[in-house]
């Protein structure tokens, strides 16, 4: 008996082993199943809105077709009422004009573009003395003479001993005095302080001032006047959302597929997914997403719905792209390639030696007195501090620039009226010492992820200067001598060995 029972039982054991391996096998394949699915949904859903692009391209066509058939004749017969009615105009008109002597006919022409009557008459009366013989061919002559007239009329003579007076009268508010204005009623652009010559009194002493001239090109002009052209990042998005800009989101989609996969998290399809695209993972990844800007540059250029956009809408749609895709995937660049990891400890070297040279004061920086201004510096500090805190090289790029930009307007308020005027030869220092003190983690890495990964173009403006000096700044702080500020080396090597000896006792602890 205990033998039949211990068969019966690895009978049962095996049953069930089959049974789970049944069980197992049916699993997988309704999971196949699943995913088969998934992929005929969205089949279904890309099919539906080829669809609707196609229905709503049929009814424009049907529309141009019908207004082909019924405007053409509609056309023409408001053309014939219109030439109906131009002609009894004109015909009315040359029985008025009829009779008529050329000065009255001057006098109707004047009055009919808005001249009063009584200004009108003692300019045609001149006009007519000059002319007393009535030549007709002198009309034309006649009416431009009065209109120059009534536009710019002659000032009025004002004696010299007058001028004198009100001069002297007016010394001691000089603020009161109008500026003397040409002799002719025109405007002129020196009226407005346009094309000053280089000896102006008035014009500012060329100080060599932050950010000149990167500004000055035609282009960045008209985009900066253009301001009914600004696209914001959600105007970008919304735009992008139309059905115009699908095969531009298909793209970007696909260049996100072939980094992260299906699901996001960077794993491989496998045969239960649908994809259109090759998935590659982190590898090449710079080059690829080189490569994928400047596609998408190019299909911006040539594309529909884009291509006739003024230049700034052009220059915002590409930072959009960049800033979309790179929001998703900087997580790469900067923790999972073989790269990061150099970077990581470059980070932790200028860390370490920013802490250890906290003791630097702007006297030993050269510092004016008068650009100091410790709560100003504290906020440049906080705008560069959050350089972590924003994803996209565009954004990280451009907490640089308000860090910048804040450190100028401090340069700009101590230049009062001096003739000491600070220029970009005291920027760098005072930028120095910001980025010296605000012992921000993986400064180093946020430049070199600046460098590879945002666009070339941006970085050839005020963006790019500004890039310039914060690279400069991280290499004066990891090659800082004493010879290279105004302090004694020998305080200077006792106060870095001090600190060095802080942070090592607080490693250890």
């Amino acid at each position: 008996m205990n033998k039949k029972d211990e068969r019966s039982n690895q009978d049962e054991i095996e049953l069930i082993d089959e049974k789970d391996k049944e069980i197992d096998q049916l699993r997988r394949r309704c999971e196949d199943l699943e995913g088969a699915l998934k992929a005929r949904d969205l089949e279904i859903a890309a099919l539906r809105e080829h669809n609707e692009i196609l229905l709503s391209a049929n009814n424009k066509m049907k529309q141009l077709q019908q207004f082909s058939t019924t405007g053409a004749p509609n056309a023409t017969k408001a053309l014939e009422q219109y030439t109906v009615i131009r002609e009894a105009c004109l015909m009315m008109t040359a029985q008025n004009i009829s009779g008529k002597t050329p000065h009255e006919m001057l006098k109707t022409h004047l009055d009919s573009m808005g001249f009063e009557g009584q200004d009108i008459v003692p300019v045609v009366e001149a006009l007519q003395q000059q002319n007393p013989q009535g030549n007709c061919g002198r009309e034309l002559e006649l009416l431009n003479s009065a209109l120059d007239q009534l536009l710019y009329p002659a000032k009025a003579t004002i004696d010299k001993v007058d001028i004198e007076f009100k001069m002297s009268e007016l010394a001691s508010s000089g603020y009161l005095i109008k500026p003397e204005r040409r002799k002719s009623g025109r405007l002129s652009v020196s009226d407005f302080g346009l094309l000053e010559s280089e000896h102006s009194p008035c014009k500012r002493r060329d100080s060599d001032p932050l950010f000149a001239g990167f500004d000055d090109s035609p282009d960045i002009k008209e985009i900066g006047n253009n301001k009914t052209e600004e696209l914001t990042y959600a105007g970008f998005l919304e735009r992008l959302s139309l059905p115009g800009s699908h095969d531009i989101v298909d793209s970007i989609r696909r260049f996100l597929g072939s980094v992260l996969g299906p699901r996001g998290d960077g794993v491989p399809p496998t045969s239960s997914h649908f994809v259109d695209y090759t998935f590659y993972g982190h590898e090449n990844f710079q080059a690829r997403c080189r490569s994928f800007f400047q596609g998408m540059d190019e299909m911006l250029l040539h594309h529909p719905a884009w291509r006739l956009a003024p230049e700034s809408v052009l220059i915002a749609a590409r930072d959009g792209i960049e800033k979309y895709i790179m929001d998703k995937l900087a997580d790469i660049p900067l923790n999972r390639l073989a790269l990061s990891s150099e970077w990581k400890a470059e980070d932790a070297k200028l860390l370490r030696r920013m802490q250890s040279l906290s003791f630097i004061t702007p006297d030993m920086l050269d510092i004016k007195p008068c650009m100091r201004n410790e709560v100003v510096w504290s906020i440049a500090q906080d705008e560069l501090r959050r350089i972590n805190a924003v994803r996209s090289p565009g954004d990280k790029i451009h907490c640089i620039v308000r860090c910048c930009s804040i450190i100028f307007s401090v340069l700009n308020l101590s230049r009062g009226d001096s003739l000491n005027r600070p220029g970009a030869d005291d920027f760098l220092p005072v930028f120095i010492y910001i980025v010296l003190h605000s012992q921000i983690p993986g400064l180093y890495s946020n430049a070199e992820y600046i460098a590879a990964y945002r666009n070339p173009a941006d970085l050839m403006s005020k963006a790019g200067y500004c890039y310039v000096n914060l690279r400069s700044a991280i290499e004066f702080i990891m090659v800082l001598e004493p010879s290279m500020l105004t302090v004694d080396p020998a305080e200077f090597n006792t106060k870095l060995s001090v600190a060095e000896a802080d942070l090592d006792s607080k490693t250890v602890s």
